[in-house]
């Protein structure tokens, strides 16, 4: 179709068919060596069926080790729809949700080995042990917080783009990357580890 014919129409689509999903999956199969196990990598909401509408049409597959997915909530909407086979979170998963992992037997990619350690307590939240932050009598609640005010508080999590620091008042503020040091920081593991004692200010 060329660009002018194009302009003839006023809406464009994409009708996708779910059994596409299927066929290609044994498509790609038969150019395994047999006995080869296969994950199915699934991007979201399925290109528009929904997530749990393929992994459903896919999960009686006898090849198919499992699913790979980018975020622990969506692992979760696998498994809480009733998808059985493994399910493994490619993405980065916050210590809040290990628990989550234990309980509804979700795998995480492991790429620290701190995340290793912490994973291999279950049942409990890792940050539990971390040392607690040295509280100000003044400054027991957010509203308490004012620009300028200079802080002690505990490193409970460390993310990509920064930190997340437990200043006793029941919700971690976040210390940007481009605020970790006075100097270039590639990434903010370089500079900090969870548990550390650091010294904060309030910047708005």
């Amino acid at each position: 179709m060329s660009f002018t014919e194009a302009e003839h129409y006023d809406r464009v689509w994409a009708e996708v068919d779910l059994d596409a999903a299927l066929y290609n999956m044994e498509r790609m199969h038969q150019n395994l060596k047999p006995g080869t196990k296969m994950a199915a990598v699934i991007k979201t909401d399925g290109y528009g069926h929904g997530a749990l509408r393929i992994a459903e049409k896919l999960e009686p597959l006898d090849y198919l080790w499992g699913y790979a997915v980018a975020t622990y909530e969506e692992a979760c909407e696998l498994r809480d729809g009733g998808i059985k086979k493994p399910i493994l979170i490619l993405g980065y998963v916050f210590p809040y949700c290990y628990e989550g992992l234990a309980q509804k037997e979700i795998r995480p990619a492991c790429f620290r080995e701190d995340m290793l350690e912490e994973l291999s307590k279950p049942g409990r939240d890792p940050r539990d042990t971390l040392p607690a932050p040295i509280l100000k009598t003044d400054v027991m609640e957010l509203s308490d917080l004012k620009p300028e005010m200079i802080l002690k508080g505990t490193v409970r999590n460390v993310i990509d783009f920064g930190a997340f620091v437990d200043i006793g008042v029941h919700q971690d503020g976040l210390v940007h990357i481009s605020r970790l040091s006075d100097r270039f920081v590639k990434h903010p593991s370089d500079v900090v580890k969870v548990g550390d004692i650091v010294t904060v200010k309030v910047l708005e």
